[in-house]
Order: structure tokens, then sequence, then C-alpha cells
């Protein structure tokens, strides 16, 4: 599992549908800041492609250009100044505009009317307030500007410390990984270099296992998780190469699950405990040794006893593959997993259950 960022539609679905809305208050604006009666709103809605236009222009210019160049760049004051210009333009150029090509409905006299026809009362608002209100209503698309164009701000430095945060982990969990390896070539070349006296027979099988396990580890285990089917094979391979230092007075048993379905899991998750089992768990006399996995729907369930040495107990408990192990655990299965040991009437149990999904 690979650990990127990727993208979909979503974000392009929400961008159309901010624009949209957008344009839906920008549209609205005249209308709600609109001082006259409902019967002069053909009126407003007659003038309002010019506020629209500057409007636009107006959040364009500050969504796309302004706010990253001078806000993000810690240069708010001029952010401030051209703002405040650009509106003061715009305003000026919308009633020169209106005044000039809405003369009739603003209520211009236009040429005298023959004695005894009166005139139609006509639209005529005030030309300051007018002149406040168009500059007060422009200062809106660039606080909508400022806002989106923050918020996108945040959410990408958000997005960007994610994946720094997982790229960091994948780190460490290829740091761990790689940890496991060099820890598994040793105890396994010391196994059979222990069978090479007394059994070379033995000693050229444990080598062709040992061929088959490191083909596994170079091929298979690249990546964060492999099907449990993978995993058990290769722990089934690897209990098979350690038997052959057993002798007649040890006792292994062993159960893996016939079928794992769909399930994935951490490569070598367990190996570190099976290595403990070999390791600390065969003593001069006869002792018992049981490793069993088992599944229960998408929770994988793994036990193991040995004989308990205090000496060789500990030096499990400290070893770096209980400590690789649980570092894992923290980061791959963050609150999905439980581990625990116990010592009980000189016997040393482990239990270790994993939520896969």
């Amino acid at each position: 599992m690979k650990l990127t960022t990727s993208y979909n539609k979503s974000p392009l679905v929400f961008n159309i549908l901010m624009h949209l809305a957008v344009w839906v208050i920008l549209f609205s604006l005249p209308v709600l800041f609109y001082p006259g009666e409902l019967s002069s709103f053909r009126v407003v809605f007659r003038m309002n492609w010019i506020f629209l236009f500057f409007a636009g222009i107006l959040f364009y210019l500050n969504y796309f250009f302004l706010v990253d160049f001078f806000v993000f760049g810690k240069k708010t004051i001029w952010f401030v100044i051209i703002n405040l210009l650009l509106i003061a333009a715009f305003t000026w150029l919308n009633d020169q505009l209106i005044m000039n090509l809405h003369r009739p409905l603003l209520g211009d006299p236009g040429p005298p009317h023959p004695p005894g026809h009166g005139q139609m009362p006509m639209f005529k608002p005030d030309r300051n307030m007018f002149f406040i209100r168009n500059a007060g209503t422009y200062l809106v698309p660039v606080i909508i500007s400022l806002v989106l164009r923050v918020l996108k701000r945040i959410k990408k430095v958000e997005a960007e410390k994610k994946d720094i945060e997982r790229e960091r982990l994948q780190a460490e969990l290829m740091h761990l990984k790689n940890q496991l390896h060099p820890h598994f070539f040793f105890n396994s070349l010391n196994n059979i270099y222990a069978l090479v006296d007394i059994s070379p027979e033995k000693s050229k099988v444990a080598i062709h296992g040992l061929a088959k396990l490191i083909r596994y580890l170079l091929y298979e285990t690249d990546t964060n998780f492999v099907k449990l089917s993978q995993e058990i094979d290769f722990l089934k391979k690897y209990t098979q190469l350690m038997q052959l230092r057993l002798n007649d007075k040890i006792k292994l048993t062993t159960s893996f699950p016939e079928s794992t379905g769909d399930l994935i899991i951490a490569p070598l998750l367990f190996l570190p405990l099976i290595e403990n089992v070999f390791k600390h768990g065969i003593t001069s006399t006869a002792s018992k040794l049981v490793i069993e996995i088992t599944t229960d729907k998408d929770v994988v369930i793994f036990r193991s006893m040995n004989e308990y040495s205090p000496v060789e107990s500990m030096a499990a408990e400290k070893g770096i593959g209980i400590y690789n192990l649980k570092k894992r655990l923290e980061l791959l299965y963050p609150g999905k997993h439980e581990f625990k040991t116990e010592i009980n009437d000189r016997t040393y149990f482990t239990w270790l259950s994993v939520k896969t999904n």
C-alpha cells in the first residue's frame, strides 16, 4: 500500500458548486442592497450587468492573484490599498456607465414637454447614496475571495502536513522492516550453523529452505500489506526449517487456518514471536512448543507457548524483535490490536490480536 495523495472528481464538483454559489451571491447583492421599492426592481435587473462585470473582475483578480501574492506574501497593506483603489475606480466607472447608458431609467427629463403635458415621475436615486452603496457592495466579492482563498490555503497546508506525516511513517515502517531482515538472517544462520556438525544432510535441507524464505522476503514483502495466505505459507516454511534442529525431547504443535479468504496483513508481523519460541523456548530437558494462528471474521489471532526461562524470556522481551513488533503495530494498527504476554507455571504465553480491516 503506497501512501500517496490521489485526486478524484470531488474537488472539481466542489469548485463548480463554490463558483455557482459566488455568482448567486453577486446576482443577489444589487437586489438586497437596493433602496427602492419593488416596482423599481426592473431598473436594478436592467443595470445589474454593469455591477456583475466589475464584481466578477474584483473576485477573480483577488481569488487567482492578489490574495496569493499580497496576503500570503505578507504584503497585506498593499493588498488593502490596491483593493481600495480598484473599488473606487470600479464604483466611479459603474456610476458613469449607469448615468450614460440608462439615463431614461434614472429620470433624465429629456426634451421639454408641450404645455399641458405632464411628465411621468421616474425613479431617481440620490447619487451620493448610490455611490456609497456601490462602493460598499464591491467589498463583498473581495471579502468572499479572501475567505475562500484562506480556507483553500488552510486545507492545502493540512493536506501537505498529512502527506509529510504519511511519508515519515512510511520511512519509519521501512526502517523497522529493514531491521527485521538481518535479525531473521542472523537467527536462521545460527540455527543452520548448529546443524552442520550434527547433521550435514539436515544442513543442506535447511539452506535450501532458507533460500525459499529469502525469496519471499525479497520479492513479496516490499509493500506494507500482503495476503494472509502468503504470510501463513511463509510461517509454515519457517517452522519446518526450525524443526530440523529439534530433538526427540522437544514437542512442537502448530495450527494454521486452512482458508483465510481475502484477508491482508502486514508482512513478517508474527515472525519475531515465532523466532522467540524457538530461540528461547528450547531447553535441555523435555519441553513443549505451541504456535497457533486463527481467524475470526476480519480478526487474526496469534497464540504461542514455550518453556519459561527467566533470563531467556527477559532477553526476548527486551530484544529488537519485540520492540520492532510493538512499533509496527502502533503505526499500522493503532487502536486495532492487542498484544499480551503471560507467565504461568514456568510457561511463557504470547497472545496477539489484529483487526485487519
